[in-house]
């Protein structure tokens, strides 16, 4: 039985991925460099560390630990930025609509983001109230595709993960939901949906009762 969903935040709940984007492509930029459009889908769901990775891998850039932490700063301090003046317009359709429903059905709902900035961005949007539990990936030590911050949300709500069901946009974000025994909902264009329980283009339209009864059959 369906006790709780969790939810990725980037690109599920809003749209922070041109900010993100935006945001690597200064530090390209400040190294010289144009960042490619083809990254843009490489970064969803993936670490700030790991997105880095792919912006060095792209360019050869050889760096140390030392630089790749500036470099991860100086992305991080550029986002941060961005993110001072958000509202509502940043809100994907459906996404504010379905949280309120699933808090008036007591369905738990849980945050799952490999983001630093999740909490932060959900707090600005005063959103923290329709959630039981968030964890970021200030909360982890492990990325997805590994399902530890699908697990730690689990947890902190106390519900088995045969018992909730993952909104992810990310191909790594299913990899992790499926390795952690979850169910499952594909949100947007970049999901196989061969991988997924079900599928989406968005959050538009989608009402709890028909997901009870999609996942109850």
């Amino acid at each position: 039985m369906i006790q709780a969903c969790i939810f990725d935040l980037d690109g599920v709940l809003v749209d922070t991925v041109g900010l993100h984007f935006e945001s690597w492509q200064k530090l390209a930029s400040s190294l010289g460099y144009e960042l490619p459009l083809h990254l843009k889908n490489k970064f969803r769901g993936a670490s700030r560390m790991k997105s880095l990775g792919y912006i060095l891998d792209e360019f050869s850039i050889h760096a140390n630990e030392n630089d790749k932490a500036k470099f991860c700063h100086l992305k991080n301090k550029w986002y941060q930025e961005s993110l001072a003046n958000i509202n509502e317009d940043i809100m994907l359709e459906g996404a504010k609509s379905l949280l309120l429903e699933l808090s008036k059905s007591n369905i738990k709902v849980a945050l799952a983001s490999a983001s630093k900035n999740a909490k932060l961005i959900i707090k600005k949007l005063k959103l923290d109230n329709l959630f039981d539990a968030m964890v970021d990936a200030n909360d982890v030590t492990l990325t997805k595709p590994n399902p530890e911050v699908f697990l730690s949300a689990a947890k902190k709500i106390n519900c088995k993960p045969s018992d909730c069901i993952v909104f992810e946009d990310s191909p790594l974000g299913v990899t992790a939901a499926q390795a952690g025994g979850f169910k499952s909902i594909g949100i947007g264009e970049e999901i196989d949906i061969s991988t997924v329980d079900s599928h989406f283009h968005s959050l538009e339209g989608i009402s709890w009762s028909d997901l009870a009864r999609h996942f109850e059959k």
